[in-house]
Formats: C-alpha cells, sequence, structure tokens
C-alpha cells in the first residue's frame, strides 16, 4: 500500500503504521499478506476488514473503533474471525436452555440487519443472558467487536468469539444505514402460530392462576390468561421473568404487550406467549380500545351443535374414554414430544428435551338430543379428574392407567357438567367431538328409589362452580 495514497479505498496512514509497528512487518510484506487476504474472499473485503483479520492473525491488538467504516453484513463470509459490525435487532427468537455433556447452557437467537442484508447472531450461555439483563429487543441497535462467521445449513451465522463484545444501544450511534423497524402492532384476528416480535394492544378478559413446573433449566413459574379486542379473543402464556408483569394485570383493563411470539395451541388455534423479553404496559397512553366484548355462548342441545361456533352445553358425563390422561409436552415449544426408549425427542426443537406434564380429559358426554365425545386440556381437565398434574403423577407411580382411569370412571360417572366451547373434527380421527374451554359447574346425579313407588327421582348434589 502506497502510504501517501489517499483514495477511498485506502487505510488512513495510523492504522496501517500501527499494523507494522506491532506485528514488525515491512509495510510492503504487509501489503502482499492484506491483497492476499482479500483474494481469499474474492475481493469483497475493504482493506480495512481484511487488515484487521491480518491484525488478529499477527496478535496485533487494534481498537475497533479505530476503523470508521465497519464490515458491513453482505460482506461476510465463511470462516472470518474478528468482524466487528454496527446492526439493528430484527428479531428476537424465544430462548432454548439445553444439556449437553452433562453441562446445561443457554441459547438465543437474534436476526440482525443493516442497509446490506440481515444475519442470524447467536449468542451462548453469558452472552444469551445479556438480551434480558440489557434490555435488547426489536429495534436495538448493537455494536459487535471480534465476532466470527460460520455457516450452519447453508446459511452463514456470526457469534462472539472468545473476547467478544456486545453493547447494546450506544450512544452517538451512527443509524443512518440501518434499517428501520415497521411497527408490528396486530389485532388478534390476523395473529398466526409462529410469528416473532409480536405487539398487540387488547383488554384483559380473563386471567387464570399462577402455576410451578418443572424442566430442564429447573422450576419455573407461568400465569395463563386471556385477552380480546374488537376482533376476538387469544389465550396468552406469560413464562418466568414475564409471571411478575402478568401477575399485576386486572380483568378488563387495557394492556400493550410488546415482543411477544406466537405458536399453535392444542386445540389447533393460536396462542400468545410472553418470554423474557416481553414487555406489558397496563393501561397504555396510545391504547384506542372498545369496551370488552363479550364473547357469546348460546344454551344448545347436544345434537344442535355446529360446527366452530361457540355454545353452552349441560350435560351428563357417560363414560371417560380409554384414552392418555396425560402426554409429554416439550418445556421449551409445548409441542408434543416423541418417546425414543427412556428419552424425549422434540421433533420442531430437533433435540432432547426434559418434558413436562399436561392432562388431557377425553369424556363421553350425553343428553336427551345425542352423545357426543368432548374433550379438555390442563385447567379443565383437572376439573374433570378432579386432581392436578402432581396428583395424577403420583398416582400413576403407584399405579397403572387403567386401574387409575377405572377409578375416575367411577368418581365421574353420571356427573352433570355445564360447560362453553365449542364443536370440531378431530382431524385424526375425523370425529365429530366437543372441546371445552371452561367448565362453569360440575356435580353428581345420584338416583334414589322412593319407597313403595316405581318411578325414580333424580336428586342434585350442590355442584362446584368455578368463576
Amino acid at each position: 500500500m502506497d502510504l501517501q495514497d489517499t483514495s477511498s479505498e485506502s487505510m488512513e496512514i495510523p492504522i496501517f503504521e500501527r499494523i507494522c509497528r506491532g506485528s514488525g512487518k515491512a509495510p510492503d510484506e504487509l501489503q502482499r499478506l492484506i491483497e492476499q487476504k482479500r483474494n481469499k474472499f474474492s475481493g469483497l473485503l475493504t482493506e480495512e476488514g481484511a487488515a484487521l483479520l491480518v491484525a488478529k492473525e499477527l496478535n496485533v491488538r487494534l481498537d475497533s473503533d479505530a476503523f470508521p467504516e465497519r464490515m458491513k453484513i453482505s460482506n461476510l463470509q465463511d470462516g472470518m474471525k474478528g468482524v466487528g459490525l454496527l446492526a439493528r435487532v430484527m428479531q428476537v427468537y424465544p430462548p432454548r436452555n439445553f444439556e449437553k455433556s452433562g453441562k446445561k447452557g443457554m441459547l438465543a437467537n437474534l436476526l440482525v440487519g443493516d442497509n446490506s442484508g440481515e444475519v442470524r447472531l447467536t449468542l451462548w450461555n453469558e452472552d444469551a443472558k445479556k438480551v434480558d439483563s440489557l434490555g435488547i429487543g426489536r429495534g436495538s441497535v448493537l455494536l459487535l467487536k471480534n465476532c466470527s462467521v460460520t455457516s450452519y445449513n447453508g446459511k452463514l451465522q456470526l457469534s462472539l468469539a472468545y473476547g467478544g463484545e456486545l453493547s447494546a444501544n450506544p450512544e452517538n450511534a451512527d443509524e443512518k444505514e440501518l434499517p428501520k423497524i415497521e411497527k408490528r402492532e396486530l389485532k388478534i384476528s390476523g395473529l398466526q402460530p409462529n410469528l416473532n416480535s409480536v405487539d398487540v394492544i387488547a383488554r384483559v378478559a380473563r386471567i387464570y392462576g399462577k402455576k410451578e413446573f418443572q424442566s430442564a433449566s429447573g422450576k419455573g413459574e407461568m400465569i395463563a390468561f386471556e385477552i380480546a379486542d374488537e376482533t376476538g379473543n387469544i389465550r396468552a402464556v406469560a413464562w418466568n421473568s414475564a409471571v411478575g408483569q402478568a401477575a399485576k394485570l386486572n380483568a378488563g383493563e387495557a394492556v400493550k404487550i410488546e415482543n411477544a411470539y406466537t405458536k399453535e395451541s392444542l386445540n389447533g388455534g393460536t396462542e400468545l406467549h410472553l418470554g423474557f423479553n416481553a414487555k406489558i404496559t397496563q393501561n397504555p397512553k396510545d391504547a384506542k380500545l372498545p369496551e370488552l366484548p363479550k364473547e357469546e355462548f348460546e344454551r344448545k342441545a347436544l345434537g344442535e351443535l355446529e360446527e366452530n361456533k361457540n355454545a353452552e352445553i349441560s350435560a351428563s358425563i357417560a363414560e371417560i374414554n380409554r384414552s392418555a390422561l396425560r402426554y409429554f409436552a416439550c418445556s421449551s415449544c409445548g409441542k408434543k414430544l416423541q418417546k425414543l426408549g427412556d428419552k424425549f425427542l422434540c421433533e420442531k426443537c430437533g433435540e432432547q428435551k426434559e418434558p413436562k406434564i399436561e392432562l388431557i380429559a377425553s369424556v363421553a358426554l350425553e343428553d336427551e338430543s345425542g352423545a357426543i365425545n368432548a374433550i379438555c386440556y390442563g385447567d379443565e381437565a383437572e376439573k374433570i379428574f378432579g386432581m392436578g398434574r402432581e396428583q395424577v403423577n403420583s398416582e400413576l407411580r403407584a399405579k397403572s392407567a387403567e386401574d387409575l382411569l377405572d377409578e375416575i370412571r367411577d368418581k365421574i360417572a353420571g356427573q352433570k357438567i355445564k360447560a362453553n366451547g365449542y364443536l370440531r373434527t378431530n382431524r385424526r380421527t375425523s370425529e365429530k367431538e366437543f372441546v371445552i374451554k371452561r367448565i362453569i359447574e360440575i356435580g353428581k346425579e345420584i338416583k334414589k328409589a322412593k319407597e313403595g313407588r316405581a318411578e325414580k327421582s333424580i336428586e342434585i348434589e350442590e355442584p362446584a362452580k368455578f368463576y
């Protein structure tokens, strides 16, 4: 390199001299090494980028702030090291806990971009925790130093090397060449599974109790609640660090949820999930919502049910179906796990997972108009069984599933149930079934013969009511 060259393609003289002094290389030798590095990457590297890589190989420490032009994402190539760049966070993906060789760890993935392109940034363990501690979310600006570039499944990804640095929203960051974030505030009717960085303004329709669970990373907690706007309603679940925010919510108030994600629910619909990067704002100033729409459940006999329409039914439990009492769900994504020997594989996450237990109740209902199978999950299944997840687990350690089903059948046969839900077609069996969304009350009918009379009357015990 000609030290007097003042073209835009050349580096500033102090940078070149600093590499010469730090490495002991003559200027012509250093120029040759830089050109070799640029040729290796088909000329896509600027001289600054090539010099940074050469300095790294020669163990010359350079302050990356000495480079006025940081690397562009479009210039990244597999195998690069010592990369520095300024980028904006386009998406934050839910974190994943894992265990390898007996050691537990955390993985966080972010999609970052500049005006030349986008790339996935993978953060591990302590660096992954910085997403939460630094408040990194969609729209944050990141200054990255000493990154390495690798390829996974044919796509480039960026990760912090040993000694790498990550700064969030640095002062005086020049954002002119960074993409702008479009507002992703969606109506509930527009939500579908597998969305990330979702913002929603709605009203709180219902709040369920806080629950604890056990996963591979230890004990955790969650709160389920329901929100609604003028277009519909959806079940939301806050996990761990988001639980404290959700616990402060009150039914009927407006709420703004930011940086949530969606996934498919057990009944084939959509659920909204709040991870550690989610933010809840109660009664936001920018909320413009009508009063909470009331979800209508018209009273119907079983024979009058119409598919995908809400209904309130009152029927008797004729039998408990010989189906699973529970299923094993992925502690990360909630999908059903596949059991392989004594291990569990999540096909969505693509790795072994510690299972969490979810209950399923499948019963046959009947009234004067006919009969139908009904199914419910989680909290509503606990109401049917009269026991929670932990008790079911305890019972199954002492007896077979068949014996436990017989005991539950003896306990619930003849119970009168009043519930809200809807009719659907089971995708596996192609048969109609009633999905119970909420059990209003449940009680037992006891038939007693009157003395001296042939006919029988039905006496109803005081039912258990749920509000």
